[in-house]
């Protein structure tokens, strides 16, 4: 049986060097990350519904050392993305952030991630 691996947050100055390293809301390449140093850094970025308006939710994590974080925002105006998950994905895999993670890792792997701009 395969070992499911350990995902530990970015603490906050790693969030910080994350966003100060963001290139912008399309950016399709890995970036360096602040923990371990390594080019690893991936990002994923789907839209939602909340009784608050269009949703965007993200995800970045490092596919070397597992560090992750994830926000949920307005969904910018005029921004739309391809998404390889679909609705019974995301009910499966939102409860079990582990597996999410798990799942984005393996479709980036796989040549699915990372998303385009439409």
């Amino acid at each position: 049986m395969a070992r499911q691996r350990q995902w530990i947050g970015f603490d906050t100055a790693q969030l910080d060097a994350l966003g100060r390293s963001a290139k912008s809301e399309s950016s399709t390449t890995e970036r360096t990350c602040p923990a371990c140093g390594n080019r690893c850094v991936r990002s994923y970025r789907y839209f939602s519904s909340r009784v608050t308006g269009p949703t965007v939710i993200s995800y970045v994590w490092c596919a070397c050392c597992h560090r992750y974080a994830g926000s949920t925002g307005p969904r910018p105006p005029g921004l739309d993305l391809d998404d390889p998950l679909t609705p019974d994905d995301h009910r499966r895999l939102d409860r079990d952030l582990t597996a999410m993670l798990g799942h984005l890792d393996h479709l980036w792997e796989a040549g699915r991630l990372p998303q385009r701009p439409r």
